[in-house]
């Protein structure tokens, strides 16, 4: 049983609409960050014309007829004909054999041309899901990006459904465009003699969501019969390296039913072994009263939430997940006593202009507040006592989740254990699921001596010139990389400046704020299954100094030629196994390039410390003319963010190499003298449901190495390339290398190997074998010998 307590709940409307083949189930509320992994993402601009061709990426049937691509119409439908011609305006009732037939309606009207369309696909086969989203819909004379309509189209790869979402209507009724909203919603065979609708159409009017997920209308198209009991399991928590003892199965799973999920039974397996089940029942006391809670709100509604606590600390009521410009009213019961309200707000700017009230049962308000800055806060008040009365039943409603802990731990014995791990749920409120085509993950453990490898941490900051805050970021960063030296490896990832590219990190990973960082692309369980895996720059340094003190398996060596004529560069990633592994593990090499700059204002960095007294850049001016751009992710030699899949085998004993070669072509565009290769061992997960955010927090970095791009071919015993006021004395050295001024350096092995990272004037070579390095500052690059 759960702790008693009231929960503020969004039970949405839920109709069946039979048809001949397609049956609508509609829900108000759904999940806005759920999915993960976007590998492909095209916007277009149309005309009235409908649009090019677009191929499905997977094996398809509508209305039980194979269909392999679509056309978009700016009017807010797809249709499976491959004709040419207009966008159709005119909305009809359908079934209508006029037209435009084969298709999907998302929400049909007689809109303009001026509207934002892009195609993604989520996940990984055979559970992708691929989504048409219209941004901006309007009609005739309304301005850009207002008084307009936001819809996607998801269709659904392995279990065959679409739904359609509207996301937003930004069209009120005192607007004069709103008497023109005259929609259609739904779905019609080849010809036009079968199909189906939403009641009102041709002249629905759908709901205002307001881009608040919890208040999603959505309306899922199911083949032939709606689906009343189903669930999907969307993530499976454990880790893949595991020392000798028991451990906790834990997971979670997604309502996909019409039914409330009350219960389901949890069923894993170990190579195909017994079979351990367990049942998890999700009945909620649910505590109502003649008290009342009143949430006013009018913007940033969705960063908002509450809970009643009394004088114990005991939580008596909570409420989250709210759409902006609209009142909530909440039955409370608090028996008699002192209680205090609590609100916090994610953002920490306080609840911009939305308000709390409670009220006792005559109408008397008992404690109000309009929040107006910080992140939480509070005011009490006393009870004379309201009424109370219970049920039990489940909240769950569909496309709400349920974390799952299985209560048989699972084993392991010796460092030699390693097991396929099949997790899948099953006898969905007492009756067979009834779509199984999303039941099962697959997951790979192994046991471990816990001997770990030399550890490097990733840094992969998001950031953006136009960004008046990323500017600190970079300072942030610069702090790390005297701190750690070659231990930490920076990378940083541009967005919306010349430096952008499609890089697929951002939206495998969601970027949530910048400046923000992966650190290790990992996260830990405590922090929650579903949140985004970025932090914000105050973390770094805890999660940096975390992270190196974490297990790997690995370590990794590049070996590389580079030819200056042809700039071709074969890269030789080696992994080299001290302990066992387990999991999809792949290598992803990537390309950076230090010390960019570049003249206009796209190069230049927006700066909002010009007026902080003590910030590196204060009376650096608000926008920052030459400023450098370290540790600029270029590119990915192959397979994107993920890298390279069938090289590393879901099970690795200790001792084992395995070795890619990557060939890469260097554009010219590049500064060859600040390339820098870093090679990764990623984990990858193909999670069920087209990658829900499940997998956040598990899709980790387990080591990392990075060396300087350098022609190897002749030993650089002469390196003197820039000019500079920059002295280095004594060279050679025994021990200490001075510097005639602070500056920030690298120092390379002759491999090419980053050895060291710093930002003073003093270097200390004492810990360092004799031989020959190379010292790399903004403005030298020469040859430094230890004796």
């Amino acid at each position: 049983m759960k702790n008693l307590l009231l929960s503020l709940l969004f039970i949405g409307f839920t109709s069946s609409i039979n048809a001949q083949n397609y049956t609508i189930s509609s829900y108000i509320g759904d999940d806005d960050e759920y999915w993960s992994g976007a590998y492909v993402y095209d916007f277009l601009y149309p005309t009235n014309n409908l649009s090019s061709w677009y191929d499905l990426p997977f094996d398809w049937n509508f209305y039980g007829q194979p269909v392999t691509g679509y056309r978009i119409a700016h009017d807010g439908y797809i249709t499976f004909d491959n004709s040419t011609g207009n966008s159709i305006g005119a909305n009809t009732n359908i079934p209508d054999s006029g037209g435009p037939n084969n298709a999907i309606y998302a929400c049909w009207d007689d809109f303009t041309d001026d509207v934002t369309i892009s195609v993604k696909t989520f996940g990984a086969t055979p559970n992708r899901v691929h989504v048409i989203s219209w941004a901006g819909l309007n009609y005739p004379g309304a301005a850009a990006w207002s008084d307009d309509i936001g819809v996607d189209i998801k269709i659904y790869e392995n279990c065959g459904d679409f739904e359609v979402v509207v996301f937003d209507r930004n069209i009120d009724s005192t607007s004069t465009y709103f008497p023109m909203i005259n929609t259609t919603i739904g779905c019609e065979n080849i010809n036009g003699t079968v199909g189906i609708e939403m009641p009102g159409s041709p002249n629905y009017i759908p709901s205002n969501p307001n881009w608040s997920s919890s208040i999603y209308e959505v309306h899922r198209f199911t083949w032939n019969a709606p689906i009343v009991n189903n669930a999907s399991l969307i993530g499976v928590r454990i880790d893949n390296h595991l020392t000798v003892g028991d451990h906790t199965l834990k997971g979670m799973v997604r309502n996909e039913g019409d039914a409330l999920l009350g219960s389901y039974d949890i069923n894993y397996s170990l190579d195909g072994g017994t079979v351990q089940t367990t049942t998890i029942n999700e009945a909620d006391t649910i505590w109502t009263g003649d008290y009342e809670v009143v949430i006013s709100t009018i913007d940033w509604a969705d960063e908002i939430s509450w809970d009643v606590t009394n004088s114990g600390g005991s939580i008596m009521a909570s409420g989250t997940g709210y759409a902006d410009n609209n009142t909530y009213n909440i039955p409370l019961c608090v028996p008699a006593g002192s209680y205090t309200f609590n609100w916090y707000d994610s953002y920490g700017d306080g609840w911009n202009g939305c308000s709390y009230e409670v009220f006792d049962n005559n109408g008397v308000s008992l404690t109000s507040g309009v929040p107006t800055s910080g992140y939480s806060g509070n005011s009490n008040f006393t009870s004379a006592g309201s009424s109370c009365s219970w049920y039990i039943a489940s909240t769950i409603k569909n496309s709400n989740k349920s974390e799952w802990t299985h209560p048989i731990d699972i084993n392991i014995s010796s460092a030699s254990d390693n097991y396929e791990l099949k997790v899948w749920v099953s006898n969905v409120n007492g009756q067979n699921d009834e779509m199984n085509c999303n039941d099962t993950l697959i997951e790979y453990i192994t046991g471990i001596e816990n001997i770990s490898a030399d550890k490097k941490v990733i840094i992969e900051e998001w950031t953006g010139t136009w960004c008046g805050y990323c500017i600190d970021g970079a300072v942030v960063m610069d702090d790390l990389v005297s701190q750690h030296g070659g231990n930490l490896i920076p990378v940083v990832v541009h967005d919306g400046d010349p430096m952008e590219f499609l890089d697929s990190l951002r939206s495998s990973y969601t970027a949530s704020g910048y400046p923000g960082a992966l650190i290790d692309r990992t996260k830990p369980l405590s922090a929650g299954i579903y949140e985004n895996e970025d932090y914000g720059r105050g973390s770094w340094d805890t999660r940096v100094s975390t992270q190196l003190s974490q297990f790997t398996p690995v370590n990794i060596n590049i070996d590389h030629t580079w030819d200056t004529t042809t700039r071709e560069i074969i890269a030789n990633v080696t992994l080299d196994y001290i302990d066992n592994s387990a999991g999809d593990a792949r290598i992803v090499l990537m390309i950076l390039e230090d010390s960019l700059t570049g003249i206009g204002q796209d190069w230049d960095q927006a700066n909002n410390y010009d007026g902080t007294l003590g910030h590196p850049y204060y009376g650096a001016g608000q926008s920052v003319v030459g400023f450098i751009h370290k540790h600029v992710l270029r590119d990915y030699v192959e397979g994107g963010c993920f890298g390279v899949d069938n090289v590393i085998p879901h099970i690795v004993s200790s001792g084992s190499t395995y070795q890619h070669q990557f060939t890469y072509t260097l554009p010219t565009s590049f500064d060859a003298n600040q390339i820098s290769l870093v090679a990764a061992v990623v984990k990858y997960i193909e999670g069920n449901d087209a990658q829900y955010v499940s997998v956040r927090g598990q899709r980790k970095i387990y080591n990392a190495e990075s060396v300087h791009l350098m022609d190897l071919s002749t030993p650089p015993l002469g390196i003197n390339e820039n000019k500079t006021d920059l002295k280095i004395y004594p060279n050679p050295t025994n021990s200490i290398l001075y510097l005639s001024e602070k500056t920030e350096y690298k120092i390379y092995n002759i491999l090419g190997d980053i050895i060291l990272i710093g930002n003073n004037n003093i270097i200390d070579l004492s810990s360092f074998n004799n031989g020959i390095y190379i010292f790399e500052s903004e403005d030298l690059r020469t040859k430094i010998i230890k004796e």
